[in-house]
């Protein structure tokens, strides 16, 4: 009987000393979009299915492989690395997004693999103008901010004469993306919860059902 109540008490010790809870929470279930390599054409720049267009947030491409940096790079699509972001002139990002909004096209940050708090990446886009990171990414960007034409404030007087208000069509700035892709195959649940997260098969985690 002793001996039983030992072994209880042993059992009661171990399960008190493991918690009921992992201590860290992984994004690494739950994508939005599971698409295979050749799909990241239509569902990045196209969104043929408007799924993304629909869901509004600004689209996390999970690809461990690093595949996606690299191939983007020759579809329309303009690729900055975050380093780049943080160290370059902030006139390049802002002519970038104006290109970009203006001919239907997408602008990606490569997060590689490193694990940068949202912070760090507002801050880059508030060198250009305070508060940009907050209207390109929020849920209603293309209704509250694109297609009012709100970014004009981002026209400043020396780039006037490449970016007239009037050659912005309604049609290029519904497929305008403003996009990040990352190597980190569990990226951070609280940083990735805000995004459209893609997960391109092949990577690793991409075997669960899409959300």
């Amino acid at each position: 009987e002793e001996k039983k109540e030992e072994e209880e008490a042993k059992e009661e010790a171990v399960e008190e000393k493991e918690p009921v809870f992992p201590v860290s929470l992984f994004f690494a279930r739950g994508f939005n979009k599971i698409i295979d390599f050749k799909q990241l054409s239509e569902v990045l720049l196209k969104d043929v299915d408007d799924t993304r267009k629909s869901d509004g947030r600004c689209p996390l491409v999970i690809d461990p492989s690093g595949r996606t940096s690299k191939g983007i790079k020759y579809l329309q699509c303009i690729v900055f690395t975050m380093v780049e972001l943080i160290t370059m002139d902030p006139l390049r990002l802002r002519r970038a997004l104006l290109t970009h909004m203006m001919h239907a096209g997408c602008v990606l940050i490569d997060l590689d693999s490193f694990d940068f708090p949202i912070e760090a990446i507002e801050e880059q886009f508030s060198k250009v103008e305070r508060g940009l990171f907050q209207k390109l990414a929020d849920r209603s960007a293309l209704y509250s901010y694109l297609l009012p034409r709100r970014f004009k404030s981002l026209i400043t007087t020396d780039i006037l004469k490449d970016y007239e208000i009037s050659a912005f069509m309604d049609e290029n700035l519904q497929k305008f993306s403003l996009g990040f892709v990352t190597s980190r195959p569990n990226p951070d649940f609280d940083f990735a919860k805000q995004f459209y997260t893609i997960s391109v098969k092949g990577s690793g985690e991409d075997e669960e059902e899409e959300e």
